[in-house]
């Protein structure tokens, strides 16, 4: 069963419950209104926080050290006015370098440098090759961002906003050393 269905019905459920107990009871009419505003508080911050649940993409900082799983990049469209976005299925890595989580989404806002950054370590990924990553600490400025963005979007690139946005630094994951088995006719000696 879909969830957003099985969410409203939830909702209203608890709505027709709350409106039949708030009609019998004998409170003041603002109490009855204070609830019903309340509980229709906690409807929007569920449902808004559910996304985190169901697996969205996040816009949340990125860890500090990473295994880079995969990489979608979406680039812009005009005829749809989307802006872009690159996702990032990333797992955080302990102290000894080892993805200690499931894989988490993250999104990041499309630019021409941060998708190009986004592009060399896809392939790479293609080839085979496992990637740790981490945020650069050249930050990619929105004011150089938003002078591509704008010739590449038009009109629908917001030239206002002033945050930097992260740039990562992909590195190959070496492959791990195994210690030697012993051969079988060692074995056989013993």
């Amino acid at each position: 069963m879909n969830t957003s269905i099985v969410l409203i019905t939830g909702y209203i459920l608890i709505a027709v419950l709350l409106l039949l107990t708030l009609t019998s009871a004998g409170y003041r009419a603002r109490y009855k209104v204070a609830t019903i505003i309340v509980v229709s508080c906690f409807y929007i911050a569920t449902f808004k926080g559910i996304e985190d649940l169901m697996g969205w993409p996040t816009a949340a900082i990125t860890p500090e050290e990473f295994r880079t799983v995969w990489i979608s990049i979406e680039e812009p469209d005009k005829q749809r006015q989307t802006p872009g976005a690159i996702y990032y299925w990333l797992r955080e890595l302990d102290t000894a370098g080892i993805p200690r989580h499931a894989p988490r989404a993250y999104q990041v806002e499309w630019s021409v440098q941060s998708a190009m950054i986004a592009q060399a370590a896809l392939t790479r990924l293609e080839q085979g090759e496992i990637l740790n990553g981490r945020p650069s600490r050249n930050m990619l400025k929105n004011d150089d961002a938003n002078k591509t963005d704008q010739q590449s979007m038009g009109a629908n690139a917001r030239a206002g906003d002033q945050q930097d946005r992260p740039a990562f630094e992909f590195t190959a994951v070496s492959s791990p050393t195994l210690p030697l088995k012993p051969s079988p006719e060692s074995q056989l000696r013993d």
